[in-house]
């Protein structure tokens, strides 16, 4: 999986108030910044169309900013396997 260069914003969770900058994956940038929590994926991974959307803004508010861009079919793929294979409570789902 790629590695994306993003900086989490004194407001992220974990980030204890500071701006922390970051090295990490894919499914990293997605989980720092809580971009599928909120009411409208509910931990719900949409498609690449929609995906992509968010990484081209460049900036997940309240939480991180990183150089726009967008991914490829298997870059998808191998995110949402990274996704639905967290061992959380309440797992991740696919669209």
């Amino acid at each position: 999986m790629r590695n994306i260069r993003y900086v989490l914003t004194p407001e992220a969770y974990g980030s204890n108030g500071e701006f922390i900058d970051k090295i990490g994956t894919l499914g990293d940038l997605v989980v720092d910044t809580g971009m599928l929590l909120r009411p409208q994926f509910d931990k719900t991974i949409p498609n690449i169309k929609v995906l992509n959307s968010l990484f081209r803004e460049g900036w997940y508010p309240r939480s991180a900013e990183w150089e726009p861009f967008e991914i490829d079919s298997d870059e998808y793929n191998e995110l949402v396997e990274y996704l639905l294979s967290l061992p959380l409570n309440k797992p991740y789902k696919l669209e």
